[in-house]
């Protein structure tokens, strides 16, 4: 029984760090967004950015670049429930296998979404270049 417990303190302060990240994160994200210009040289990629993209274009391209933050915080949001079953002793339960099914699912689309961000990013900076 003594592992059980053990498994509970961890399950607990992993729930402590997980809500953490999911308080600190979105802050970053925000604060970041909110003082940073939007302005071709501050797009954070290392293509060549045209330098007649428009300014729906580096929109675009910022909202494109949630998509993997978003899909993480729902994946730590996952992680949480899973840890805070754990400390109240769920074990190998139905609904922890289920949060377990969902937080591979996160992963699998985080390692997917890479892949297919990387081409809308590079259309969308390069879109405004001249034909040739």
């Amino acid at each position: 029984m003594s592992k059980l417990k053990d498994v509970a303190k961890l399950a607990s302060v992993l729930h402590g760090l997980t809500v953490a990240a999911l308080v600190l994160l979105p802050i970053a994200i925000v604060g970041t967004i909110a003082v940073t210009p939007l302005v071709p040289d501050s797009l954070n990629t290392t293509l060549q950015v045209s330098p007649d993209i428009t300014r729906t274009q580096m929109i675009l391209f910022l909202i494109v670049n949630l998509i993997s933050p978003l899909i993480l915080i729902w994946t730590l949001n996952e992680m949480r429930k899973l840890f805070g079953a754990y400390a109240k002793g769920e074990i190998l339960t139905d609904r922890c296998a289920g949060l377990i099914l969902r937080i591979g699912k996160g992963l699998l689309a985080l390692a997917v979404a890479s892949f297919v961000i990387r081409p809308i990013e590079t259309v969308l900076v390069t879109l405004a270049n001249q034909p040739g």
